[in-house]
């Protein structure tokens, strides 16, 4: 992964699912020169289903005024505290290696009826 961070106050970055559940959350270093580097690699734990990752970065706004922060266009309040935001493209991870995407209730009645014993009604059925 590699995150572009221009110089001033460092933003954070964050890995999460399609769930919005975060998984690893990193702090970028301050880049000193313009249009600074941070790269880094993280190694995470498979999913046990498939899953959608997203990588965010967010940070402080900038407040010079060549190119400020825009301020929201329905405000809820007087205050403003700006701040930038960046999101990757979605990675999907396929633990399984089933080559399509499953819900994480799919695999469990996957894995459900392969477990368990077929019952006399499930016979009939053909399963």
């Amino acid at each position: 992964m590699r995150i572009r961070v221009p110089p001033g106050p460092a933003p954070n970055a964050w890995l999460c699912t399609s769930t919005a559940h975060e998984v690893r959350e990193e702090l970028v270093p301050d880049a000193t020169t313009a249009g600074g580097m941070w790269e880094s690699t993280w190694r995470l734990p498979a999913p046990v289903h498939d899953a959608h990752l997203v990588v965010l970065a967010m940070g402080p706004g900038i407040a010079t005024p060549h190119w400020p922060t825009a301020k929201p266009y329905q405000p809820t309040s007087t205050d403003f505290t700006p701040y930038v935001l960046g999101m990757s493209g979605t990675v999907c991870v396929d633990p399984d290696g089933s080559g399509r995407f499953e819900s994480a209730r799919a695999c469990t009645r996957r894995e459900g009826r392969r477990l368990r014993r077929p019952t006399a009604a499930d016979e009939a059925e053909g399963m």
